[in-house]
This record gives structure tokens, C-alpha cells and sequence, in this order.
């Protein structure tokens, strides 16, 4: 898996590094905050996620569409792995639904344990995904 940065080596741009490589900007490891107020922000580049403690599950939250660097965009997709023993939640930007399966969310949804769930952007307020069985 490649980060940004090992294309920026080669002379790739740092915009077009961030969006080439499968990995993003990273960090790929991240810890899951202890509660909704301290979720880890997962930014608009950060296209691998694996989520790790603390103990009791924990929180993140995905990026909204647009607006800055660290936004997402149209068609990105963001892959995130729920290593902890409980189960992991995400908080989906205001106005978003995200269809998972034969489920619509908005607000949050759970990562089992163990579990990865992969997701894709339509537009502003529609996204989809998949989850590990």
C-alpha cells in the first residue's frame, strides 16, 4: 500500500499524491476517541483507517463533501477496519445518509469487532458501502 508521500518522492504533487495513492495521507493506525465529543476525525484523505482503542469500542467520524483539503470528494472511497474488542462508531456528517446494505443511516452507525466497512461517495448527502461479513 502506498501513502502520499512515497509518490511525492518521485516527483508527483502533493494534491495529485493524496488522491493517487490507495493508502491516502494517512495515518493508516489511528485510535478511536473514548466518547461522540473526542471522535478521532478521519480527514478527506485518509482512504485506509485501521481503528484501535480503546477498550470499550470508541468513536470517529467521517468528513463531509467539500470545503477544504481535508474534505472528501466525489468518489472517494474510505475503507475502515474496527480492530478494538467492541464495537466502533461512526459519526456521519449533518445531512448525509449512507446505504449499507439493505440499511439507510444518518447521524452514526457501528463497525462490529473485527468487522471492515468500506465507503463510497456519491454526492453532497448520498453515500454507500459495504460491510464485512
Amino acid at each position: 500500500m502506498a501513502l502520499d508521500i512515497n509518490l511525492m518522492g518521485m516527483g508527483v504533487s502533493s494534491h495529485l499524491a493524496a488522491r493517487t495513492a490507495n493508502g491516502g495521507t494517512g495515518p493508516v493506525n489511528i485510535t478511536a476517541g473514548a466518547s461522540s465529543g473526542a471522535a478521532t476525525k478521519i480527514t478527506g484523505t485518509q482512504f485506509v483507517t485501521y481503528i484501535s482503542g480503546p477498550s470499550g469500542g470508541g468513536w470517529v467520524s467521517m468528513p463531509a463533501v467539500g470545503g477544504s483539503d481535508n474534505a472528501a470528494t466525489i468518489a472517494d472511497d474510505f475503507v475502515m477496519h474496527n480492530a478494538t474488542a467492541s464495537p466502533v462508531t461512526v459519526s456521519i456528517p449533518t445531512g448525509v445518509t449512507v446505504n449499507i446494505g439493505s440499511v439507510s443511516v444518518t447521524g452514526q452507525f457501528t463497525i462490529p469487532t473485527i468487522q471492515t466497512v468500506t465507503i463510497w461517495v456519491v454526492n453532497t448527502t448520498q453515500w454507500f458501502g459495504l460491510r464485512s461479513a
